[in-house]
């Protein structure tokens, strides 16, 4: 893992990324970009290797919200309207 750290670290500086590229950015990317396809949570917290599902929904709570949102208002009928009324969530 050291030596992937610093292979990172050494294409960091030569795409000039400012700051650096870490491996925890990839994971957070990942899981990220498994959210917004509309993957389970449950299934998140075991690629993730959390021992709570808590985590990973504190984590990832804001783009779980924004995903049922774009859901909602993807799938359900406009009934008419030209705009949505649907709001975010707030827990």
């Amino acid at each position: 893992r050291m030596d992937a750290s610093r292979q990172m670290a050494k294409v960091s500086k030569i795409a000039k990324l400012k700051p650096p590229a870490n491996f925890h950015d990839l994971r957070r990317s990942y899981a990220s970009l498994l959210i917004n396809a509309g993957t389970d949570t449950e299934i998140i917290k075991e690629l993730l290797g959390h021992a709570d599902l808590r985590m990973t929904i504190r984590a990832y709570a804001h783009l779980k919200e924004k995903t049922v949102q774009t859901a909602v208002n993807k799938n359900l009928p406009d009934f008419g309207r030209d705009e949505s009324n649907v709001r975010a969530i707030r827990g």
